[in-house]
């Protein structure tokens, strides 16, 4: 039998399945609500066990919550196949900041000296967009102060500002799927 309206509660919370990639569960009466943080895509999430959550019933991809910690669960588990699941953690999650961007701080060039690589992040129409060393053009969307996610296909997932103490923007850390927090430094202001 489903669980309903309160105990639902132990699963509402923000999970971190990849660098960029946070999923929100929300409770909506008697049922969890599903989404990816930064896109309008919230749709049912339909119990069929206790613990257990059918994500897309064409795929039988599911969530399961196995791990709680003080009444709340620590971990989503998404289902990949009967032998398999990727931990997504449970995260904290602040407000997106509703100020504008200060885009004259965060552009400028950014270089990975172990992969002598230059990355420029940039403004295009009041938007942070992330040029890659190959020429790609990646919009970036802003879900925590000094986080973005990257729109769109591509092989960036999040880039995050990285500062000094005195609070000046000093590099970013790009993630992608096969590595996460790849340092670069700001060489230039422009």
């Amino acid at each position: 039998m489903p669980e309903t309206g309160a105990a639902l509660d132990r699963y509402v919370g923000d999970y971190r399945l990849f660098a960029g990639v946070v999923f929100s569960l929300r409770r909506d009466g008697d049922q969890l609500t599903f989404a990816t943080v930064g896109k309008d895509d919230a749709g049912p999430l339909p119990q069929i066990a206790k613990g257990v959550f059918l994500l897309n019933p064409k795929t039988e991809i599911r969530i399961e919550f196995q791990d709680f910690a003080d009444g709340r669960a620590t971990e989503m588990r998404w289902q990949i196949s009967d032998d398999g699941f990727i931990p997504a953690p449970r995260i904290a999650m602040e407000p997106v900041p509703q100020t504008p961007l200060d885009l004259a701080e965060i552009e400028g060039v950014y270089f990975n000296h172990s992969l002598q690589q230059a990355v420029r992040l940039f403004d295009d129409g009041g938007a942070l967009w992330l040029r890659t060393g190959d020429g790609n053009r990646i919009p970036l969307n802003r879900y925590q102060q000094d986080l973005f996610n990257a729109e769109g296909p591509g092989s960036v997932q999040r880039v995050a500002i990285s500062r000094d103490a005195t609070g000046e923007v000093s590099g970013i850390l790009v993630s992608a799927v096969l590595a996460e927090n790849l340092d670069y430094r700001k060489i230039n202001a422009d």
